[in-house]
């Protein structure tokens, strides 16, 4: 179990760049993710994250310390305001202990408090994110799917 006295969640913008870009390697780089990313491409996608105009992005610190990140933009959508998620990812000392959980539902929280009626997001069945969703209230939805074309 983790300490939710020495966590701490607020907002983050293009100024905490560097310190996304870090832990995106960090949390990412490794299995089951693998992520390769680039520099240079790490720099340009933790911006359009980050920098976006309709971006809303939290970061979960634990003393201070960048612990974990939820990067998401809002979306108007005609059943109401959407938070979409990018990426959430939380630091490997604290995964096991219900500390991503409670960020998610604080994330949750934060999200609807800026208006949003819905949170989407997508991952892989295979990856083990996608039971931490299900056990986190999210459902697949049935009548959607994403398609991907090389071009």
């Amino acid at each position: 179990m983790f300490k939710k006295d020495t966590l701490i969640i607020r907002k983050l913008n293009i100024s905490d760049a560097s310190v996304v870009q870090r832990l995106i390697d960090e949390i990412f780089s490794v299995p089951p993710w693998n992520d390769d990313w680039k520099a240079e491409e790490l720099r340009a996608y933790t911006a359009e994250l980050l920098g976006g105009r309709t971006a809303l992005c939290f970061g979960l610190f634990d003393r201070m310390e960048l612990a974990g990140i939820a990067l998401g933009r809002t979306k108007t959508w005609w059943e109401g305001k959407e938070y979409v998620l990018e990426e959430f990812g939380i630091v490997e000392n604290l995964r096991g202990k219900r500390a991503g959980a409670y960020f998610m539902a604080e994330v949750e929280r934060l999200a609807a408090a800026e208006g949003c009626a819905f949170m989407v997001l997508q991952t892989e069945r295979t990856a083990p994110a996608y039971e931490f969703y299900k056990k986190a209230g999210f459902t697949e939805s049935a009548g959607s799917v994403m398609f991907v074309k090389s071009i």
